[in-house]
């Protein structure tokens, strides 16, 4: 995705724009004491949440700084009874783990790491429940979603291990019924290679799960939603990535043990590792060691293909404030069952995967099968698959895994086999931004690179601002050059508040980089989302700033825009039209730009150390008041030759357009 996005700046603004100046029951966490990428190499909102419980920054710090290392050992006396890692780097890794909420602006974070040395350790920081700032501990559980793919592959594997299942036997030796899929092979099934459609993609599926959260489900109910579908592609000549494949995996598991898979997936899997925290969730009901899920609709919906009709049907309990929702329990949790339906936490996926790609779980031979990766679509996406499991190609060697989402919640383990590396960190909230977070466990857990010294927060009061509308960001990464081939992304939210609701951007992409304009030096952020307006496909925000400006910090590391100035600091937010076949943009209209008459002011972190030039670690906070009047948005684009659409003209310039 990177190739995509990191022309996307230089096409919107030519050299000319700115030249201005990470349970004690397997059942349930009842019993428990109250307490892809290259791994080498929301916003700022003021607003009150509800029953007074202050500002979104004042739960995301507070809960912050409560998950210290003594608070954890004293809720969760069951982490791992082995040598930890050295402090210096828990603390590296803890400030990590607290910098990536307060710039994500998500709710919370886990991350359970177990190094070459057999050296654990597990933290958290944020969250675990928006409406009490409830601080997570390592202790508390997730919906782990496609995660549960790797747990069930094994379960399959260690059948044929065991000569009850062939893994090339047609789907019809054990299920009946299903007649138009009769010919798919349980390999197929597990490496997505089937041509089975998915049935999460069917909307009236959502639409009963959504409007009756309570209605338990049937696997066969489920698979019934696309049974008179037609195949994506006949069995075996291609690979998608669909959920429908798991379902049926798990009714052959049934069939053949004549056990409920949750059964099997306890009995194989979880009680001989000594996986206390993780159990397929079946019955549903509320759990009390789950951390609450959330997500911004804002961003999610458009990104999940959610109709806005869906949205709009959504009891108004559901929304903690604006568009952030809980949907912890939005709907059964049966929908996805074999699927999608586990509940863990990081310490436990990061002992089953270690156990798996070690050769514990099953025979030499299974788990090669299991290894034989194949390109595979995901999300409009390529990836590595084999057996339930994802690899890839990294600068610090092959990484084997996998991820899950699920609606509030996302989880992602991995395995570096040439570092004897594990680590897994899951989230309660979406969008989610965990690149950079990767890379920079793998720098400080590989390389020991530190990161810095302070957590930076931004000051106090900072996005109270009384103007409107206003765009607020936080950002944290590298600075990249400009043009690079291959831009390291960071962690960021732009989102513009203003009368006519809130415009986030985020979740897809957000990077800085240092651009030169003529003889002038200027350090530009990017973002990137899927956007909701009608007929466009993204929405965009960049922020900017010449080096001249960004030197001028006062003391307490704030730059402000120059009077008379308007691109010393510059803020536009955009939509972006796609053309169809080459996916580049087609068309861009203008939603606010900086308004020069009001404040524009950039907090630096470590303003007197660091120094502003690609490669640096970039940590910075912006509230900059923006104007969405038309004429105002022409006025300023007028001398760069922009206006408030533009299309790519027959020489590839940009001319007005509709």
């Amino acid at each position: 995705m990177n190739r995509l996005w990191s022309p996307l700046f230089m096409v919107l603004f030519p050299a000319a724009l700115l030249s201005s100046g990470c349970p004690s029951s397997t059942r349930s966490a009842s019993d428990e004491p109250d307490a892809g990428p290259d791994l080498v190499d929301v916003a700022g909102n003021p607003d009150v949440l509800p029953d007074g419980l202050g500002t979104v920054d004042a739960w995301i710090e507070s809960a912050a700084s409560e998950t210290s290392e003594d608070l954890v050992q004293d809720l969760v006396p069951d982490l791992p009874q082995v040598e930890p890692v050295d402090p210096a780097t828990a603390a590296a890794l803890q400030r990590i783990l607290d910098e990536h909420v307060i710039f994500g602006q998500g709710a919370g974070v886990s991350l359970a790491v177990r190094n070459g040395q057999g050296r654990w350790w597990s933290g958290a920081a944020g969250a675990a429940d928006l409406a009490t700032g409830k601080a997570m501990v390592p202790t508390h559980q997730f919906r782990v979603g496609s995660n549960t793919k790797p747990y069930m592959a094994v379960v399959v594997l260690q059948l044929v291990d065991e000569g009850v299942l062939d893994l090339d036997a047609p789907l019809a030796t054990h299920l009946a019924g299903y007649d138009e899929w009769a010919q798919v092979t349980l390999r197929q099934l597990l490496g997505m290679r089937s041509g089975v459609p998915d049935y999460l993609g069917d909307p009236q599926l959502w639409l009963v799960a959504f409007t009756a959260p309570d209605t338990q489900f049937t696997p066969q109910e489920l698979l019934s939603y696309v049974q008179d579908q037609p195949m994506m592609f006949p069995p075996g000549q291609g690979c998608a990535y669909s959920n429908s494949n798991y379902l049926l995996a798990g009714l052959i598991v049934e069939a053949v043990t004549g056990h409920k898979v949750e059964e099997e997936l306890e009995a194989r899997i979880f009680e001989p590792l000594g996986l206390s925290g993780t159990f397929l969730d079946v019955k549903g009901g509320e759990l009390e060691w789950l951390a609450g899920g959330y997500m911004d609709l804002d961003i999610v919906a458009v990104q999940f293909g959610v109709p806005a009709s869906f949205v709009a049907m959504i009891p108004e309990e559901y929304f903690v404030k604006d568009l952030v929702m809980d949907s912890t329990y939005l709907f059964h949790p049966s929908v996805s069952w074999a699927a999608g339906a586990v509940v863990s936490r990081p310490e436990d996926m990061v002992k089953f995967v270690r156990a798996v790609l070690e050769g514990k779980m099953m025979s030499d031979d299974a788990l090669a099968q299991m290894t034989d990766f194949e390109s595979c679509s995901l999300l409009g996406g390529e990836v590595q698959y084999g057996l339930g499991l994802m690899y890839h190609a990294t600068g610090a060697g092959p990484a084997y895994g996998h991820g899950g989402l699920n609606f509030g919640y996302h989880a992602n383990t991995l395995y570096l086999a040439d570092h004897d590396l594990t680590f897994s960190h899951m989230r309660n909230y979406l969008p989610e931004q965990s690149g950079a977070l990767d890379r920079e466990l793998v720098e400080c857990l590989l390389a020991g690179k530190q990161p810095p010294t302070q957590v930076c927060h931004p000051p106090e009061g900072f996005f109270e601002s009384p103007e409107e509308p206003v765009l607020h960001v936080r950002f944290r990464g590298l600075i990249n050059k400009d043009k690079a081939e291959d831009p390291v992304g960071g962690v960021g939210i732009a989102r513009m508040e203003s009368e006519e609701g809130p415009f986030s951007v985020y979740g897809y992409w957000s990077a800085a980089k240092e651009t030169l304009s003529g003889l002038q030096k200027r350090m530009d952020i990017e973002f990137i989302a899927p956007s909701s307006e009608e007929g466009f496909q993204l929405r965009y925000a960049v922020l900017g700033a010449d080096m001249v400006t960004l030197s001028g910090a006062d003391e307490n590391g704030d730059v402000h825009g120059k009077p008379n100035a308007p691109y010393s600091i510059s803020a536009v937010a955009a939509d972006i039209r796609l053309d169809a076949q080459t996916q580049q943009p087609d068309k861009i209209c203008f939603r606010a730009v900086r308004d020069s008459s009001h404040p524009a002011t950039i907090h630096l972190c470590d303003h007197k150390e660091f120094t502003l030039q690609a490669g640096s670690l970039l940590r910075a906070f912006a509230s900059v008041a923006v104007t969405t009047d038309p004429e105002a948005i022409e006025a300023y684009l007028a001398p760069l030759s922009l206006h408030l659409c533009n299309c790519p003209g027959p020489d590839g310039t940009l001319v007005e357009c509709e």
